[in-house]
């Protein structure tokens, strides 16, 4: 339905993609607000999806721009990044603090992000990790949940974490 604000939009040619599914998103964006969750799976985050608001998942090829996306779209859910190479995303605020974060093969250690992490899941298909921050990462695990244990409560909330090292050399 075309409004003033929003003209009726047909795709004939796919050099339009992008600003057909800007005008899409902001269209959604504008009638439903932020009732609706929205998902982002690009290749490389470049405008104009990263301009995008209100997206709560995203699905990239790479860590390229995810930061300043997230200043745009806070409050994530899900990240799934191919690669990641950028170790100072490590240390963003957002970035950790995503309810589910799944990373494939990392360039760089991802020791503050195992450090640093905030949110529920955290998958790590191909990591680079110091055997400190893993046994670490691992004993925080332990403690709390035995704590859980303890006080009796559900560990349905419990954070969990799967990092997988091919060359580790840590064995418990």
């Amino acid at each position: 339905m075309p409004t003033r604000n929003h003209p009726l939009m047909i795709l004939s040619d796919l050099e339009h993609e992008e600003t057909l599914v800007t005008s899409i998103h902001n269209y959604f964006l504008d009638f439903f607000g932020s009732s609706i969750k929205y998902q982002l799976n690009v290749y490389l985050l470049m405008p104009p999806f990263s301009k995008l608001r209100n997206i709560s998942s995203t699905v990239l090829s790479s860590d390229i721009g995810v930061a300043e996306f997230l200043m745009i779209s806070p409050n994530q859910d899900f990240i799934a990044l191919s690669d990641f190479h950028n170790h100072l995303l490590g240390g963003n605020l957002e970035f950790t603090k995503t309810k589910v974060l799944d990373i494939g093969y990392t360039y760089c250690s991802v020791d503050d992000i195992l450090s640093n992490f905030e949110g529920r899941q955290l998958f790590i298909d191909d990591g680079i990790i110091s055997d400190g921050t893993e046994f670490r990462q691992l004993t925080r695990e332990m403690v709390q949940s035995s704590n859980g244990i303890m006080r009796g409560q559900e560990l349905s909330n419990q954070k969990s974490s799967a990092v997988s090292v091919p060359d580790s050399n840590l064995f418990l």
